[in-house]
């Protein structure tokens, strides 16, 4: 598809789908013809963003301007409410993506880098709420304190609850946040609450409680999975706790802890070539002074809710020359191993098999890198697939008697 340059206002306020500026049929400022490449990359809960290289003699590269809207076409699925609260889905279409830097050209060519409109949200600040609640949830952000012009429409249906305001299912900001951090954060955010994924669709931010669906393809290691990158994941993995309990009251300070070798292992330790000891502070988790025992059973029970000693694990799937149009036409890497027939998308689940070590799990498409020119995948990340499969890795080091250096 080729990407096409817009003015940096060609929608800077909330639409009515009657009046859709941006997906109505026109050129802007000109299409891009000769662009030499354009990728966009997606992550799952991360950025979203695009690059552009074109030749200095395209007729658009005077009316290159930061700010300005290049749209271009992704691999995405669009969600549509209707009044029965049901949606329907539209595959693929064009994005619009803002530039944010202008390179200085070399040997011809200029690259242009952008990030999706919805990245604003990372400019405007919300205020803490003193109003009362807010009933109606496609208007409570537009009734939310802020600083910064809101032109998104946020769609909170997913999450809505019968008979409850919208100020009970989210939170009240107790001091200034980005609208980003508000809506997808790592805590206190909307995402931190209710566990939802966002779609960036344009204009309109829509709150889901999974993005993707479960697709008819399988991930062979050895066969259409490039790698299986362990090493750097391994670094943060922590496998023994030495936990403690302080706190000072009238001048008196009591403290417990465990004795010096006595810190808590998680039942993975002894795949690893050491103790790999994380310091808890455990003050919070007990009104009263506990035991060291108390502490130590404490300890334990968390780092097995909590999978201490499994590795994370990340999977990067090569199909630079396997893509299909909209989406990842799986039927283009079918063998006599794998058959498949639907396309992949950010979110969906896919089935991953690790022959040698007997595994059989699955894990989502976190991230992809497409070529919009061509309308193809560049790449697809599935990962990182925890907990399952990496449950699945410790068992199988366990029981055969594998470290992990």
């Amino acid at each position: 598809m080729v990407p096409i340059l817009y003015e940096s206002t060609v929608r800077d306020i909330p639409r009515e789908k009657k009046d859709d500026t941006f997906n109505r049929i026109n050129w802007g400022l000109g299409l891009i013809k000769d662009a030499k490449s354009a990728v966009v990359t997606e992550e799952l809960g991360g950025d979203f963003t695009a690059e552009v290289v074109l030749p200095v003699s395209s007729q658009v590269y005077p009316e290159l301007q930061v700010d300005r809207i290049i749209g271009l076409w992704c691999p995405y699925k669009t969600y549509y409410r209707t009044l029965e609260g049901e949606h329907s889905k539209n595959e693929g279409g064009r994005q619009p993506f803002r530039i944010v830097s202008i390179s200085k050209p070399m040997r011809g060519m200029v690259t242009v880098k952008c990030e999706h409109v919805s990245a604003q949200t990372k400019r405007i600040v919300i205020l803490p709420r003193l109003q009362g609640p807010v009933q109606y949830h496609y208007e409570y952000f537009n009734d939310l304190e802020r600083v910064g012009k809101l032109p998104f429409i946020v769609d909170l249906s997913e999450i809505k609850q019968d008979s409850r305001y919208i100020d009970d299912l989210v939170p009240k900001p107790r001091v200034p946040v980005s609208m980003r951090d508000y809506l997808q954060g790592k805590e206190g955010s909307i995402t931190d609450m209710h566990g939802v994924d966002w779609i960036y669709n344009g204009w309109d931010i829509t709150a889901v409680k999974q993005r993707g669906e479960t697709a008819n393809l399988k991930i062979m290691y050895g066969v259409n999975m490039r790698d299986l990158n362990q090493e750097e994941e391994i670094r943060n993995v922590r496998t023994a706790m030495y936990p403690y309990w302080v706190k000072e009251d009238n001048g008196v300070r009591t403290y417990v802890a465990p004795y010096q070798r006595d810190y808590v292992r998680c039942k993975y330790a002894d795949n690893y070539a050491y103790d790999r000891i994380e310091i808890w502070d455990c003050t919070q988790e007990f009104e009263t002074a506990p035991t060291v025992q108390q502490l130590k059973d404490w300890a334990a029970d968390y780092m097995e809710r909590n999978d201490w000693g499994v590795p994370n694990v990340s999977i990067t799937v090569d199909l630079v020359t396997q893509a299909g149009s909209l989406g990842f036409n799986a039927d283009a890497i079918k063998t006599p191993d794998i058959t498949a027939d639907q396309e992949l998308y950010l979110g969906d689940k896919v089935e991953v098999i690790f022959e040698r070590l007997g595994i059989n799990t699955t894990a989502r498409v976190k991230k992809y890198e497409f070529d919009s020119l061509r309308e193809r995948y560049k790449k697809v990340e599935i990962g990182t697939i925890k907990p399952s499969i990496t449950k699945s890795l410790a068992a199988v080091f366990k029981k055969t008697g594998v470290k992990i250096r």
